[in-house]
């Protein structure tokens, strides 16, 4: 009898890990993916907030600036700012388990910044950028907004 009492205990044990440890597995992945979605969340804001600054800089004309507190998670490994003819595309380059994401946002202004601000503000923690618009140029519809770390 003692014999049959274990032997029904150990089905027991054995069925119920059979369900829990899928549980756990599947609770698992997902607490690890859920931080890579806040990173590229917060870099998406970040993004988003230099590109929409610029352009009200942009619109307001040459000789304004405004001054944005941006919050650079980890994972960033780099920024760059590509011009051409009518837009500006602001890259962040973010790391993730599935290799390196790149989020594009847009401005209407041309935009410039020097790689040691870029390099700056692709570091983590909370960055105050200067943005400012310069001046017309000749044959130009739009000023060009400059990007600067304090």
């Amino acid at each position: 009898m003692k014999a049959q009492a274990s032997a029904e205990l150990l089905v027991m044990v054995a069925i119920m890990a059979v369900f829990i440890l899928p549980l756990l597995l599947i609770t698992y992945v997902n607490a690890s993916t859920s931080g890579e979605k806040a990173t590229i969340s917060q870099a998406s804001r970040a993004a988003s907030q230099i590109a929409s600054t610029a352009d009200s800089v942009g619109y307001l004309g040459s000789g304004s600036s405004m001054f944005a507190e941006i919050e650079m998670p980890a994972n960033v490994q780099g920024i760059e700012i590509r011009n051409s003819s009518s837009i500006s595309e602001i890259v962040l380059n973010i790391s993730t388990s599935s290799g390196t994401n790149q989020l594009v946002f847009v401005s209407r202004f041309p935009l410039s910044a020097s790689t040691d601000d870029l390099q700056r503000l692709a570091t983590i923690g909370l960055h105050r950028v200067n943005i400012r618009a310069g001046n017309f140029e000749a044959g130009k519809a739009r000023p060009a907004v400059s990007l600067k770390l304090n």
